[in-house]
């Protein structure tokens, strides 16, 4: 994995954004349809991140370690976060570690 990209984590049936790769692990963000996931409310998203996909979005905030084999081998390219959903990435990326 060479940067962040967009994958589908096939364990959890959701689509994920994978940001590292430690110990033959991807560290991911799940994207969910559902304001809640466990009990815990989840950020919702400015924009949904697939394009031409008006639904809402959600990021849930936990970051998941699962083994490369659990994520598709096919990456969502055309998947982008708009820039304010950016700053709710980084608050999970930065208090979850």
């Amino acid at each position: 994995m060479k940067k962040s990209e967009f994958r589908f984590n096939k364990k959890r049936k959701h689509p994920s954004y994978v940001f590292k790769e430690k110990n033959n692990k991807y560290h991911s963000i799940l994207i969910t349809h559902s304001p809640m996931t466990k009990n815990k409310i989840n950020i919702k998203l400015y924009k949904n991140p697939e394009p031409n996909n008006k639904t809402d979005a959600y990021l849930v905030k936990k970051i998941y370690k699962d083994d490369i084999n659990s994520y598709s081998r096919q990456v969502f390219r055309n998947w982008k976060f708009h820039k304010y959903d950016k700053r709710n990435v980084k608050r999970i990326k930065k208090n979850k570690k």
